[in-house]
């Protein structure tokens, strides 16, 4: 069961107050914290853990532990994260993201850990990031500039002409993100069914919940204007609050009113 995506617990009261930042970023977010004791997690998103000033972090999977300075998490590998007084910078990369595909190729056991020094050119704007002194546009340049710096060291993409459909499909849904599933199959001449398979093949995720991921993150995008969250569920094209609830924490594995509500964590919307 997937819960909160990066739950932070309450710290001990000896301990003083202290802010988290999340940069919500097209295709993902990515958190800062210097204290992340996660819950058994086993999120729909690759994952990127990083420490910004090169203090361990523990990951537990499999019934073991170990020690890591950088870590990249293959999407719906089960494990929990935990960190104490370690400035750690995580990304999570939905299936929006280009290089989402890219985790897909990832061994089985779907855990990487990378040594810290391939992130020192990093290191500045991810400390700035932790002290939440970056506006949109720079947090947007580290999320993407950390995935590159990832990319290199994931397995490499083989384009095919099933990708070519894919990629067509996803452009007509990001122009009406409501169009008909049917509709989007006829448009490169399969039916349904044959096409469900072939983005699935080509994306690593079905065409109806690539549709749930585009919705969720317009409904991010729209948190920090003055409208209810009813509004927002309306906006973007579901059926009610409760829906949106729902897909939202099976999504991000919190609800989208962890992100509103939560005065400890500090917004930071960045541009498309």
């Amino acid at each position: 069961m997937e819960r909160n995506a990066f739950t932070i617990e309450p710290p001990d009261t000896q301990v003083s107050p202290r802010t988290e930042h999340a940069y919500v970023v097209p295709g993902g977010v990515m958190f800062t914290t210097s204290v992340m004791r996660t819950c058994t997690m086993l999120r729909r998103c690759g994952g990127i853990v990083v420490s910004a000033d090169d203090k361990p972090f523990e990951l537990h999977t499999n019934g073991k532990t170990s020690s890591h300075h950088a870590l990249v998490v293959k999407p719906l590998v089960e494990h929990r994260l935990l960190a104490e007084d370690v400035k750690v910078v995580a990304l999570l990369v939905n299936p929006l993201h280009p290089m989402f595909r890219m985790f897909r190729g990832m061994p089985r056991h779907g855990v990487m850990s990378l040594p810290r020094e391939v992130f020192a050119v990093h290191e500045a704007p991810m400390l700035a990031a932790h002290r939440g002194q970056l506006d949109g546009v720079q947090g947007k340049a580290l999320y993407n500039g950390l995935i590159a710096t990832v990319g290199r060291y994931l397995p490499p993409l083989t384009r095919t002409p099933i990708d070519d459909k894919a990629d067509h499909v996803v452009s007509l849904l990001h122009a009406d993100v409501n169009r008909s599933l049917a509709a989007l199959a006829q448009s490169v001449g399969v039916s349904y069914t044959r096409m469900s398979h072939l983005f699935t093949k080509s994306m690593g995720i079905s065409m109806r919940n690539y549709q749930l991921w585009l919705k969720i993150h317009n409904a991010l995008g729209m948190l920090n204007r003055s409208v209810t969250l009813t509004e927002i569920a309306r906006t973007t094209g579901f059926a009610d609050l409760a829906h949106l609830s729902r897909v939202s924490r099976q999504a991000l594995g919190a609800p989208l009113t962890y992100f509103r509500s939560n005065d400890s964590l500090k917004k930071i919307y960045c541009p498309a």
